[in-house]
């Protein structure tokens, strides 16, 4: 009797490590597959991060441009202000023209 109660929960044991041995397997599998996921989250994180300092690169690049923009905007708008007003004193300047007519005076 000993020994069938032996055999007996011989048997329940093998059963229940059987299934922890399936689940040590399949934790097994779902590591192995994390590590991988990890790596292309890593592979992938390194190129976006590059991809950003690029990014940022241009930028810092595009602000300075917008700037130059800016200044020659700034420069091109105070010129237009200047060629408006020697217009407008152009158009109110006015000269008066006298013609004299007569003998030419010659001294000597």
């Amino acid at each position: 009797m000993d020994q069938e109660l032996l055999d007996g929960i011989r048997q329940i044991v093998r059963e229940e490590i059987s299934g922890v041995k399936d689940d040590v397997s399949s934790l097994k599998a779902d590591i192995s597959e994390l590590k991988s996921d990890v790596a292309e989250i890593e592979r992938l994180l390194g190129k976006n991060n590059h991809l950003l300092r690029v990014l940022r690169i241009e930028t810092d690049t595009n602000e300075i441009k917008m700037s130059i923009i800016d200044g020659k905007i700034d420069n091109l708008i105070d010129n237009l202000e200047k060629q408006t007003k020697l217009k407008d004193a152009l158009r109110d300047h006015h000269h008066q023209i006298v013609i004299e007519t007569g003998e030419p005076v010659f001294n000597d």
